[in-house]
């Protein structure tokens, strides 16, 4: 997705701005290098024993599977290209025992295997105040501009070795101490999971916030699909990064097109920040669609810099 350039028109090659450049035109033009802004999103579930209960036509821990990884229709199939994606599947089996994949592109085959493995492990106890603390260390580390975590689970969380006791507020602390990091947090809960308290009370921390975000409680396969669908739509929200600086306020200047077509200001493509754009409305919607992503070129005419 790299754009040509750059290119500078006027009498000299000096900084790119508003004032004049030696006789030349007032502005002169770069062309930025646009890159896509590629999130990691590692996929957390249950792998209690209750989610070897039937759901639906199905049992829970399988409408998981098929949702995201089915040869045809799987998300994880058909956006691995365009996301880092990771699975990890927490077992009560140590406190706790982890099956992964790390979070990498074209990875539906690892995210495959982590929940093949996991899904014939002995698993009894849901012990996800341990895993969320392993995954928030790890993802934490991670270089990516965008970090997710999504879980799913049908269950509030209790100890490696019990049933017994209700861990929603250590498990806030866990999603918490992520935000703080940059990692934004997701749930999606398997047949009212016992506490819609819980689903509340962690997606208000996934996001930062205090009350009434969004959570999924998905009872039947069709809902867990529609679920992660959505949530996936909110992470790949079409920003693209600059390889260079631009005058915000002069945005409007700029030439963005997609495969060659002009894009319009504000209706196709927004100015985020100084150095990333974002595809809106339906080029955003075209472009998450492709199977091969458009190539995405940007031009600044005025107050734009190369670093």
């Amino acid at each position: 997705m790299a754009a040509t350039g750059p290119h500078y028109y006027g009498d000299d090659d000096g900084p790119i701005g508003n004032t004049g450049d030696g006789g030349g035109s007032s502005c002169t033009a770069a062309a930025l290098t646009v890159t896509a802004i590629t999130p990691a999103i590692q996929l957390m579930i249950d792998g209690s024993g209750s989610m070897g209960d039937n759901f639906g036509n199905t049992i829970k821990y399988n409408a998981v599977a098929s949702a995201l990884v089915d040869s045809t229709n799987g998300l994880v199939t058909k956006l691995q290209a365009k996301a880092a994606f990771g699975a990890v599947i927490y077992t009560s089996e140590q406190c706790p025992k982890l099956y992964s994949s790390p979070c990498t592109l074209d990875n539906v085959a690892g995210v495959n295997t982590a929940i093949t493995n996991g899904g014939n492990a002995n698993h009894a106890y849901n012990p996800a105040v341990e895993a969320i603390h392993a995954v928030v260390g790890t993802l934490g580390a991670a270089t990516a501009k965008r970090k997710t975590i999504v879980l799913v689970t049908d269950g509030v969380p209790n100890q490696c070795n019990s049933n017994t006791g209700d861990r929603t507020d250590e498990a806030v602390t866990e999603v918490t101490t992520g935000y703080g990091q940059g990692i934004s947090f997701y749930i999606i809960g398997l047949g009212n999971v016992g506490s819609t308290t819980y689903l509340q009370k962690m997606a208000n921390a996934g996001v930062g916030s205090t009350t009434n975000a969004t959570y999924w409680d998905a009872n039947s396969p069709a809902d867990v699909t529609t679920a992660y669908q959505t949530i996936f739509d909110k992470v790949l929200d079409c920003e693209l990064s600059l390889d260079g600086t631009i005058d915000v306020a002069q945005a409007s200047t700029g030439t963005v097109k997609s495969n060659g077509t002009m894009l319009a200001y504000m209706t196709d493509w927004v100015a985020v920040d100084a150095h990333t754009i974002q595809l809106v409305g339906a080029a955003c919607t075209s472009y998450k669609a492709a199977v091969t992503a458009p190539e995405i070129t940007a031009t600044f005419a005025c107050g734009a810099t190369h670093p």
